[in-house]
């Protein structure tokens, strides 16, 4: 159904705003819109949660994330940065494998399943999107994530 992700973007992050309060760390957000485009609202929700709450969940206390939502050629870009401890280089290509962990160690700390990327990533095809990421370890890691909107 037609939905605005500038608009599913500011709710989402709404209600992650207390997860990032409680860590100290800046959430904020630069939303291009409306940005109108055909999708299934609850699964894309999903998709913004999963990336904005592992952005949160891997930045240091007194970080900053970013959640920009804007217009490229005929697509919507979402893009969701922090300045975390990064991914190794070597680990981007398998993150969106299911059940993969970057950090084993950590990850116990941290929690989940290994599923969550896996099943954005799925979503996120489903919509003919693509998604990129860029990171640098001790640095931070960005995600670009590219929605047609002329289907």
């Amino acid at each position: 159904q037609p939905l605005d992700l500038a608009e599913l973007v500011q709710k989402t992050v709404k209600g992650l705003q207390l997860l990032a309060e409680q860590k100290n760390i800046s959430l904020d957000t630069n939303l291009e819109g409306p940005l109108e485009m055909l999708g299934d609202k609850a699964k894309l929700q999903q998709v913004i949660t999963n990336l904005v709450d592992n952005a949160i969940k891997y930045t240091p206390e007194g970080g900053r994330v970013m959640v920009d939502v804007y217009r490229g050629k005929n697509e919507a870009v979402l893009k969701v940065s922090d300045t975390g401890i990064g991914i190794p280089a070597e680990d981007i290509p398998k993150i969106f494998d299911r059940f993969f962990r970057v950090d084993k160690a950590r990850s116990r700390a941290t929690g989940g399943t290994g599923l969550g990327l896996s099943i954005a990533h799925r979503i996120i095809l489903l919509h003919n999107g693509t998604v990129r990421v860029d990171s640098k370890e001790g640095k931070g890691t960005t995600f670009y994530v590219h929605f047609p909107l002329d289907s």
